[in-house]
């Protein structure tokens, strides 16, 4: 998927060579995940996201490890680099973050399946298909904007 890329290059304009790093290693296991998704690239795409995120909340963890808690258990647990900055007192970084990820959380859920009452999947509108790359490149976005603030 090659929205997966904007991980890339938002992790290279941070100038931060770990922060890159973490960004390169969720583009690759999120690319694989969703052109080969198989247990194991999964688990890339996953620890991939965990890698970045833990970068990020890593600084703010002992005045945000509740909230960090709380954010890895919500789906995508894109809020938990924010929620961390805006309890360690980063407000500005917070707060140019969360509108970003809360309108990727928002678009995600657009395009993504449903089910009716008998479990047969129900025809989504053609730009559904694009929502997931948007999220992609929202949260990529929104990662940059919390590593340099």
């Amino acid at each position: 998927m090659i929205t997966c890329a904007a991980y890339v290059v938002f992790g290279l304009m941070s100038g931060d060579v770990v922060f890159a790093i973490a960004m390169c290693w969720l583009a690759v296991g999120s690319a694989l995940f969703h052109g080969y998704p198989t247990m194991l690239t999964d688990a890339l795409d996953r620890s991939g996201m965990y890698a970045a995120m833990a970068y990020l909340a890593l600084p703010h963890w002992s005045a945000a490890a509740p909230a960090a808690v709380v954010g890895f258990l919500l789906p995508g647990n894109v809020l938990v680099p924010a929620i961390g900055a805006l309890f360690a007192g980063f407000i500005w970084r917070a707060w140019s973050a969360l509108p970003v990820f809360a309108l990727a959380y928002v678009i995600w859920n657009i395009g993504k399946r449903r089910w009716d009452d008998d479990g047969d999947p129900v025809t989504v509108p053609w730009y559904a298909r694009y929502c997931h790359g948007a999220w992609h490149v929202l949260t990529a976005y929104g990662m940059w904007l919390m590593r340099v603030g």
